[in-house]
């Protein structure tokens, strides 16, 4: 039976065991790696994640920042019905059973949908709501989130929604303070360190 101190010099640094040659390789490789993945990423513990209660400020000031957006584009949409006229307007948007009201609802969808995946995916890396507050949204190594991951994460924000936004109130009771649409996307809010 071989002795576990063997292995260990005087000052109880490992030593480079001869019968292994690539234990030495090994060593190096496992120490610079174990130093990434202490100081980099959120997974580390170095950043400090954003709660419930500012998260809901930021989405209150988007939420008036997109109705303000809404409001702007239904009245160039309702302008330009004017324009043409509504037998005009009938015929072109009406025909087929389109409504005018279902064209509202598919402008403000697609208005929210820019607004936040374009924002979360930009170098702000958040929506105004979130900048003023201090807030960015990252992936799990710290980083700006691609489009398609704000994507994920627009689609997930619908899911929270209609599951009567409990979704959003996971944000209390996880560790990370991730919501159902984060933990889809892999994503998490943190607060900048100024």
């Amino acid at each position: 039976m071989s002795n576990p101190d063997a292995n260990f010099n005087v000052n109880n640094q490992q030593v480079v065991n001869q019968n292994n040659p690539y234990q030495q390789y090994y060593q190096e490789y496992s120490s610079s790696f174990n130093q990434n993945a202490n100081t980099f990423g959120v997974q580390s513990g170095n950043v400090e994640y954003a709660g419930f209660g500012i998260r809901f400020l930021a989405w209150l000031i988007d939420f008036f920042i997109l109705f303000f957006l809404s409001f702007i584009i239904g009245f160039i949409f309702r302008g330009f019905t004017y324009l043409i006229g509504w037998s005009g307007a009938y015929l072109i948007i009406g025909w087929g059973g389109v409504s005018f009201d279902f064209i509202d609802y598919f402008l403000g969808f697609v208005t929210d949908l820019l607004y936040l995946t374009l924002f979360w995916s930009s170098s702000f890396q958040g929506t105004p709501g979130k900048i003023l507050l201090g807030l960015k949204i990252v992936d799990v190594n710290g980083n700006k989130i691609s489009y398609f991951t704000a994507l994920i994460r627009f689609i997930s924000t619908i899911i929270s929604l209609l599951l009567l936004g409990i979704g959003y109130l996971l944000i209390i009771f996880d560790g990370k303070k991730q919501a159902l649409h984060d933990k889809f996307a892999s994503t998490y809010v943190i607060k900048v360190k100024k």
